[in-house]
């Protein structure tokens, strides 16, 4: 049987430690309660993609800037946020926020997964339906795995 390798997805929580960190601190800690107040969802959306191409000077694609906006969101409301960046045969990659609590259920089993600062390596039969569970601050958000599946406000 040929091993299916996807090439990883770049992450949100890495896009922003890459461009944002610099001058809105780590996990958003500079940004303040202003963060998003009053905004839409498309006026936060257009304010993300703005920075990230102005003062991050990144280039990014559509799905970057939905995971972007996503992440923005959790820290507006202090959830988790989770990401899938990669998919194997075998293996999920992904990114969550530091200081997460990560599980992963498979059918009835729930297992503990492993954060070393904002990535996660679980190993798994990726044609089994599975669900990464991600605990902060007392809030829990599920995830279906799933390639470039990310939490909260998802198009």
């Amino acid at each position: 049987m040929a091993t299916m390798e996807v090439l990883p997805l770049r992450g949100a929580i890495s896009l922003y430690d890459k461009a944002c960190v610099r001058c809105h601190g780590p996990g958003g800690s500079f940004y303040g309660s202003d963060l998003g107040k009053g905004k839409t969802a498309a006026q936060l959306r257009k304010m993300v993609w703005e920075m990230c191409i102005a003062q991050g000077g990144l280039t990014v694609s559509q799905r970057e800037i939905d995971a972007m906006t996503a992440y923005h969101r959790s820290i507006m409301y202090t959830e988790p946020y989770i990401e899938v960046i990669a998919v194997t045969e075998s293996k999920v990659t992904g990114e969550a926020t530091p200081g997460t609590v990560l599980e992963l259920q498979v059918g009835s089993k729930v297992l503990p997964v492993a954060l070393t600062e904002n990535r996660w390596n679980v190993l798994l039969d990726a044609s089994k339906p599975a669900t990464i569970i991600a605990t902060r601050n007392g809030k829990t958000t599920r995830l279906p795995v799933g390639l470039g599946k990310f939490t909260l406000h998802q198009p």
